[in-house]
């Protein structure tokens, strides 16, 4: 009987610490994010990228790891409540990511003619959104549980 006590314990401790893993990793995507967005309202060049397609492709897949990072630990939180207020918005914001870079990839026209910066700014705006949504969820859990 103590030997399992002993093992959830440990096991609790665990995914505790994965989750602080999780949530590191999360604001230093965010970080880099903010980073590229930042040198992109500049019109400054992103370094390593020499296209605005290049760094489009590259928002996108950061953007993808932090919201694979990010799900599994917020319905975790809400115990798989998929109706949850912050779930709910990430989950629309996540559908307007990939809408737009499907429309992208696939080189059809965007609506209101949007150029290839305006449509970088769209994503990387979409998300910053969405990681602040998920650092509120993140404050939200810690302090109301």
């Amino acid at each position: 009987m103590q030997t399992k006590q002993t093992n959830q314990t440990q096991l609790i401790s665990e995914v505790k610490n994965m989750n602080l893993l999780t949530e590191l990793a999360l604001i230093i995507l965010g970080l880099i994010v903010l980073g590229i967005m930042y040198l992109i309202l500049n019109k400054q060049e992103v370094p390593f990228l020499s296209s605005t397609n290049q760094t489009f492709i590259v928002l996108f897949i950061i953007g993808f790891m932090m919201c694979i990072l990010a799900i599994g630990t917020r319905l975790n939180w809400t115990g798989n409540n998929w109706i949850h207020p912050f779930i709910l918005l990430g989950i629309i914001i996540g559908a307007l990511i990939i809408i737009l870079s499907a429309l992208i990839f696939l080189n059809i026209s965007l609506p209101f003619n949007i150029n290839e910066y305006q449509s970088l700014l769209i994503l990387g705006s979409l998300i910053i959104l969405k990681w602040l949504i998920s650092i509120g969820h993140l404050v939200s859990y810690i302090f109301l549980g």
